[in-house]
């Protein structure tokens, strides 16, 4: 093995011994920000974490506090929601009672347990998601933000803000991916012109609702199915925004116009409130310039990426930079 595969091993097994988990079967999920695994021990089963990112993955820094407090703080929201209703995964402490676990090189890790059902990805693999299931998920997304809209204070120095104040942060981040070959000058002045027009209406969106904790991520693979109901996985990401952002990463990996109808139908049931689509736009844009500027240094390895920015730019970034809407239904 090479030394990156040395240490990921050595990472995996002492993160399993320390929850106690010596032994057990391991299959790797995903690496981005994570390194997720799928652990069954005997008749119990986990979602183990190993916080380190891939390779070309350049986490963004949208919260002071080290990686050890965000942890802590994610693995408090989850027993907070869970002690209400909500069905999330709990998080396992390691054999020394701590939920958050220290590994060699100072990395940490977490493991949750393991939420029953199948996630909407992998049920509904075209995105033809039944009506039923996007109105569940909505409204499990606006249940969730309207719960946490009370514990925005709690948690707002452990987690990341997304906003206003994140738009300096991306510019810079884009003015590297020039530098890096990743978009030219034309593509910049675009990217550079939706950031100034999300500000006003980011703020109109924060004036309207306030903030809440919102899950950040949820994306087909981070929605499970149990047959009956929805439920989010995976609060790696969560952190202080307006409940748009929750909608508007559903509509971003939702795009049938029947499905995102019933996403916010139920987003709307659950929150409480009606949405204005515009409102949401902003958000939209940002998650997909999250992506953007994390992953840009993997960019030139992806045949798909010049034709994907250029679908943006078009469909998103200059539309909003010219004061249209693109998200009416």
């Amino acid at each position: 093995m090479n030394g990156a595969a040395d240490d990921r091993e050595a990472r995996l097994n002492a993160a399993l011994a320390q929850f106690g988990l010596a032994g057990a079967q391991v299959k790797l999920i995903r690496h981005n920000e994570n390194e997720i695994y799928d652990v069954q021990a005997e008749e119990r089963r986990f979602a183990l974490r190993i916080h380190i990112p891939a390779e070309g993955f350049a986490p963004l820094p949208l919260c002071g506090a080290d990686g050890f407090a965000k942890r802590r703080a994610e693995a408090e929201l989850l027993l907070l929601l869970a002690e209400n209703g909500f069905r999330v995964q709990r998080p396992v402490p390691g054999k020394d009672g701590k939920t958050v676990q220290t590994l060699p090189g100072g990395v940490p890790a977490t493991l949750l347990c393991w939420l029953a059902g199948e996630s909407f990805d992998a049920l509904w693999k075209e995105a033809d998601v039944p009506d039923g299931a996007a109105f569940a998920a909505g409204r499990a997304a606006g249940r969730l933000d309207g719960f946490t809209k009370d514990c925005v204070r709690r948690f707002a120095s452990r987690r990341p803000h997304y906003g206003e104040r994140t738009l300096p942060v991306l510019a810079q981040r884009l003015r590297a991916a020039r530098e890096a070959g990743a978009v030219n000058d034309a593509q910049l002045a675009g990217l550079l012109a939706a950031l100034a027009a999300m500000a006003p209406r980011m703020r109109a969106a924060e004036r309207e609702t306030g903030l809440c904790v919102c899950h950040a991520d949820l994306s087909g693979g981070n929605l499970i199915w149990d047959g009956t109901d929805a439920s989010p996985i995976d609060f790696s990401l969560s952190g202080l925004a307006s409940p748009y952002f929750d909608l508007a990463g559903m509509f971003a990996s939702f795009t049938r116009e029947n499905v995102r109808k019933a996403l916010l139908a139920g987003f709307e049931e659950g929150y409480g409130k009606r949405a204005e689509l515009r409102l949401a736009e902003p958000y939209f844009a940002l998650g997909i310039l999250l992506f953007v500027c994390q992953r840009y240094e993997a960019a030139g390895d992806w045949d798909w990426f010049s034709s994907a920015l250029a679908r943006w730019l078009r469909e998103t970034f200059l539309p909003l930079a010219r004061g249209e809407s693109f998200l009416a239904l």
